[in-house]
């Protein structure tokens, strides 16, 4: 049955005695038995016949179970773990392996690890073979997912920024690199990220007040992750202009009205603006020193009356912010009345001896009305002069 004729020519087949040995294995992969059958009839005649098996175990190791993906916090491939090499440290990511021949201890365990793809994750397929005594072999995939979740790094503050202007439009352009940002005083940096890969943007939010109007500009920084980190800057917009008198009353001078200590007099109304005020909206006040005390707010109405003296006049210009200006003049007011004199009476002397003349003392004029007065004076007759003064 196995493919050989056998016959004796005394002995039928039925009297014929068969035995066999076996040789001493040898090799591995297949091992190698050499068996070598006996066939003696009854007279101790006998030849023999060998047979060789060759034992091999062609049969993978069997792995049960999958490994879960791994995810990493890492830049780069660089940041997946070495390899595992036993079979024990398989088995501890859940996975079962045994072989039919081969036991665990001998199964050999290699890997390799494919080509990175993707950003953000990098994915990268790492395959493990396990291969028992015979090279019979079976593979089993861990993956790796790579990725920074890790945002950029603010150290820092920007200081609040005060700016002379009226409104939002007044407001600086935002920055958009990450060498602005820092030369406002802030240092930044990504654990994979370089600062010329870093994405800055800004978004303003809604002005708040007046004087100061305060805006806060707040900077993302992104990395090419997505991973993301914020700053805020402060604006406060203040008018610290005040305003400008382009046209201020000059000094007036008046008489007072006949009889009377003071006078009517005409004024003329400042022009004045501001850089941020509505001219509507600028407050406008005044004040007036002695003789004409007083003070108001808005224009002084024309014609006003003015004590006779030297009146101060001041107008302050107030914008929206509390910035002032003044602008000053004066008014002065003199008296308009005729004087009235009451003359000394007259002088009879004696000429002092032995000559034509005298020295005389004459009274002092008294004024009762129109102070004040310039004097003047004159003699005729006798005595021919004229002077100025008592």
């Amino acid at each position: 049955a196995l493919g050989i004729s056998i016959d004796d020519e005394c002995v039928p087949d039925t009297g014929l005695l068969l035995t066999h040995s076996d040789g001493t294995p040898t090799g591995t992969c297949p091992i190698i038995i050499v068996r070598t059958y006996t066939v003696s009839d009854i007279c101790g005649s006998s030849s023999t016949i060998t047979h060789t098996f060759n034992l091999d175990d062609t049969t993978p190791p069997s792995i049960t179970g999958t490994i879960a993906a791994t995810d990493i916090e890492g830049c780069s491939a660089t940041d997946v773990p070495t390899a595992l090499n036993t079979v024990a440290a398989l088995e501890a990511l859940g996975l079962a392996i045994s072989d039919n021949c081969t036991p665990d201890a001998s199964l050999t365990v290699t890997a390799s690890d494919g080509a990175p793809s993707g950003n953000c994750p990098i994915v990268i397929i790492r395959t493990y073979t396990i291969a028992d005594l015979c090279g019979n072999s079976n593979t089993i995939t861990h993956t790796y997912n790579v990725e920074d979740t890790t945002p950029p790094a603010i150290t820092g503050i920007i200081s609040a920024t005060n700016i002379e202007g009226c409104s939002i439009t007044a407001l600086p352009s935002a920055v958009n690199t990450v060498a602005a940002l820092e030369a406002l005083g802030l240092a930044i940096a990504d654990n994979c990220t370089s600062d010329a890969g870093l994405i800055v943007t800004s978004v303003d939010g809604s002005p708040n007040g007046t004087c100061p109007i305060v805006v806060v500009r707040t900077y993302t920084i992104t990395d090419q992750c997505g991973n993301s980190a914020e700053i805020a800057q402060t604006f406060n917009i203040d008018d610290r202009t005040p305003p400008v008198f382009s046209t201020c009353p000059g000094n007036i001078n008046a008489q007072a009205d006949a009889g009377l200590t003071n006078a009517m007099v005409n004024l003329t109304a400042p022009v004045y603006s501001d850089n941020c005020t509505a001219i509507a909206n600028i407050s406008v006040s005044w004040i007036m020193t002695a003789p004409t005390a007083g003070s108001g707010t808005g224009i002084i109405p024309s014609p006003f009356q003015f004590n006779v003296g030297v009146t101060t006049v001041t107008y302050t210009a107030t914008d929206e912010c509390g910035n002032t200006t003044d602008c000053q003049f004066t008014v002065t007011v003199t008296e308009n009345d005729i004087p009235e004199i009451t003359c000394s009476p007259d002088v009879t002397v004696d000429a002092d001896a032995g000559i034509c003349s005298a020295l005389v003392n004459p009274i002092e004029p008294t004024v009762t009305v129109g102070e004040p007065v310039t004097w003047s004076w004159s003699m005729t007759g006798a005595t021919i002069d004229a002077g100025t003064g008592p």
